[in-house]
C-alpha cells in the first residue's frame, strides 16, 4: 500500500482508501456493500462503495466483476439519468493479496425513498416528471441488454428540484443470462420474478417502475407482504386472477396450481383506488402494472403515452432516444473458478 492511501474503520470495516476522498459519512450499506458520501478535491461530494467479500463464492466473484463492467461499459457514452462512474480501484499490493474493492460514482443527493418521507407523496405533473426520466435510463439500459433488477425508491437519486439518477447496478444481469427469482426487494418484484422465471424481460423493470409511480401518487408502498406468498396475493388482488391464456405462459407447475386454487376476484378499480387522479395517469399505471410480461409496455414504449404530454412531464424528451451499445456478455455465460473471476476484476481495477 503506497502513501496514496490511508486507512478508517467504517462501521466496524476497515477501509483503505485514496487520500483524495475524505470526510467519509456512511450513507447505506446491505450484505454486498457499504456505501460512504466522501469529499473530493475535483468532484466536490462522492459516493464511494466498498464490495464486502467480494471474492467469497463463485456468485460473489462474479458478481464484482458484472458490477464493474456494467458501470464501465455505461459509462463509455453517459447518460445524464443514470450515476456516472469516476473509478473503480483496489489498495491491494497484487493478485495473490487481492480482496478489496471500491467502485466511486457522482453523488447528487438524497435518493428517493428519504424524499417520500419528507414530502409523503407527489403530484401528478412531478411524478411523472420523476418517472420520466427513471424511464429513459431503464431505456438506455435495456437498449444495451442490461436489465437493472432492484429498481425501487431507494435506488433512485434525486435532487431538490427532482432532478433523477439511477444507482446501484449490484444486481444488474444482461438479459440472455439465467436469472434467480430473489433479486429486486419485494415490494417491486414483478409476478414473473416471483413465479421464479429463469428467463425474463426487460419490462421486469417496467412494472417495478410502475409500482414506484403509484407509490409517488398515493404515499404508501402498493404490493406490501410480509411473506412473498402474501405479497403474491395482494398483486391477485389488485390485477385481478390471470386467465388460462397468461397463465400456460408460466413455466413453473408450482405456480400456475397455485394460482388456480385463488378466489375468482375482480381487479381493483384502479379510478377508485387513485380517486382523483388523471384517466391518461391511471391508463399508464394499467399498462406498466400488467400481469403478463409478453404484453407489458416496454420502457420506450412509456415514455410515449400520452400521459407525459398532458402533463407536459418533458424533462425526459431530450434523453429519451439514447441508445447505448449492446453489452457483450459472452464472459459472463461462462462458467469460470473463484480465482478467474478475482483475476478479470484485478485487471479492470489496474
Amino acid at each position: 500500500m503506497g502513501d496514496e492511501y490511508y486507512s478508517t474503520v467504517v462501521d466496524s470495516f476497515p477501509w483503505t482508501i485514496r487520500r483524495c476522498y475524505y470526510d467519509l459519512e456512511k450513507i447505506g450499506c446491505s450484505s454486498q456493500s457499504l456505501v460512504c458520501l466522501a469529499s473530493n478535491g475535483h468532484f466536490g461530494k462522492v459516493a464511494v462503495k466498498k464490495l464486502i467479500k467480494p471474492f467469497d463464492s463463485e456468485s460473489c466473484a462474479k458478481r464484482s466483476w458484472r458490477e464493474i463492467v456494467i458501470h464501465k461499459h455505461l459509462a463509455k457514452s453517459s447518460h445524464p439519468h443514470i450515476i456516472g462512474l469516476i473509478e473503480s480501484f483496489t489498495p491491494d499490493s497484487g493478485l495473490e493479496l487481492f480482496n478489496n474493492v471500491y467502485i466511486v460514482t457522482e453523488y447528487i443527493g438524497k435518493d428517493l425513498e428519504q424524499a417520500l418521507k419528507k414530502v409523503g407523496k407527489y403530484d401528478e405533473t412531478d411524478a411523472l416528471k420523476i418517472i420520466g426520466q427513471v424511464l429513459s435510463a431503464l431505456a438506455y439500459l435495456h437498449s444495451a441488454g442490461i436489465l437493472h433488477r432492484d429498481l425501487k425508491p431507494s435506488n433512485i437519486a434525486i435532487s431538490d428540484n427532482c432532478y433523477v439518477k439511477l444507482l446501484d447496478f449490484g444486481l444488474s444481469r444482461t438479459s440472455a443470462s439465467e436469472m434467480s427469482g430473489y433479486v429486486i426487494t419485494r415490494p417491486y418484484r414483478a409476478p414473473e420474478v416471483i413465479c421464479n422465471w429463469t428467463h425474463y424481460k426487460s419490462n421486469v423493470d417496467v412494472w417495478s417502475a410502475g409500482c414506484i409511480l403509484a407509490e409517488m401518487l398515493t404515499g404508501e408502498i402498493l404490493f406490501r407482504g410480509d411473506t412473498l406468498v402474501k405479497h403474491f396475493q395482494n398483486i391477485i388482488k389488485f390485477v385481478g386472477k390471470p386467465n388460462e391464456t397468461v397463465l400456460s405462459k408460466i413455466i413453473s407447475i408450482n405456480a400456475r396450481e397455485y394460482i388456480k386454487t385463488l378466489p375468482d376476484e375482480p381487479p381493483v378499480n384502479m379510478n377508485e383506488y387513485f380517486h382523483g387522479k388523471h384517466y391518461l395517469v391511471i391508463e399508464l399505471l394499467k399498462e406498466m402494472l400488467n400481469f403478463d410480461s409478453e404484453t407489458r409496455t416496454s420502457a420506450v414504449d412509456t415514455l410515449n403515452h400520452k400521459s407525459f404530454d398532458y402533463f407536459k412531464a418533458k424533462a425526459y424528451q431530450a434523453t429519451k432516444n439514447f441508445s447505448c451499445p449492446i453489452l457483450d456478455c459472452q464472459l459472463e455465460e461462462q462458467s469460470k473458478s473463484i480465482d478467474d473471476w478475482k483475476e478479470l476484476v484485478w485487471n479492470i481495477c489496474q
